[in-house]
């Protein structure tokens, strides 16, 4: 009998995952998540871009007025289109409202779970759901107290530059992580992050990154994600842009 012919236990963790296209991913990021152990699923609908207005977000305190500042002059985006932008704001919006529940669900909810699992549609594991359900569990088991994010996916965040402790070999100490197509947050990471996370000021993954490298928040990351995004739905970044985005926060203020 293989691996992956096995059940595995219920991780007891609420997963959300960000869903706007009916094209099969749905279903398949379903089935995944249940054979690592996800068992409490939802899937959120996003933002539409078309709806967003700009002007009152800014005036509510979601948005930054100098967005544009950060990601064209602090990142050198300066070719952006005001439509890649919106879905940019979009996606942050997701992910604001995801932790404003959490931070407050978690104050007055009896047996809440302490973690929540964040994921979008288009994941793919890494590896059989057996092996990706047991390091996540060690994983989780070994995180320190002080603990606010947990990364099982995510991309431009070197060894040299991460720290890590030999007596837990599946977690190190992120330094700059970005992509944030699967995280795990706390909740007190995530009621730090409903503070942090307002105004947004640049793209998501760079927000969350600078915030790791300031350590305003504690982030960890599976040493082997488990999951990574899947180009068969149509996934695609620029690469070359996402690793200049790395050099910008030793320089923003």
């Amino acid at each position: 009998m293989s691996d992956d012919d096995h059940t595995v236990s219920d991780l007891h963790i609420p997963a959300l995952v960000f869903n706007h296209i009916q094209d099969g991913r749905r279903a398949s990021a379903e089935g995944m998540l249940r054979a690592v152990g996800f068992r409490d699923i939802t899937f959120q609908p996003t933002y539409e871009t078309e709806t967003l207005d700009l002007a009152a977000l800014e005036n509510s305190g979601r948005v930054s007025t100098n967005w544009d500042y950060f990601v064209k002059e602090k990142m050198g985006w300066n070719d952006i289109s005001n439509t890649s932008k919106m879905r940019y704001i979009a996606h942050a919006l997701d992910f604001q409202d995801v932790i404003e529940r959490h931070a407050t669900a978690a104050d007055g909810s009896p047996g809440a779970s302490s973690w929540i699992a964040v994921f979008e549609d288009d994941i793919v594991l890494t590896t059989s759901p057996v092996h990706a359900h047991k390091r996540l569990v060690e994983a989780l088991s070994s995180l320190p107290r002080d603990a606010d994010v947990l990364y099982v996916e995510w991309c431009f965040d070197t060894c040299q530059e991460s720290s890590f402790n030999t007596k837990y070999p599946l977690i190190s100490l992120a330094d700059k992580p970005h992509c944030s197509a699967g995280v795990l947050f706390s909740t007190q990471g995530a009621r730090k992050l409903d503070r942090l996370l307002r105004p947004i000021d640049s793209t998501i993954d760079s927000v969350f990154a600078h915030l790791c490298y300031e350590r305003a928040i504690i982030c960890y990351k599976l040493r082997l994600p488990i999951f990574t995004q899947n180009l068969k739905w149509g996934s695609n970044f620029d690469f070359k842009k996402q690793a200049e985005v790395r050099l910008v926060f030793s320089t923003k203020s």
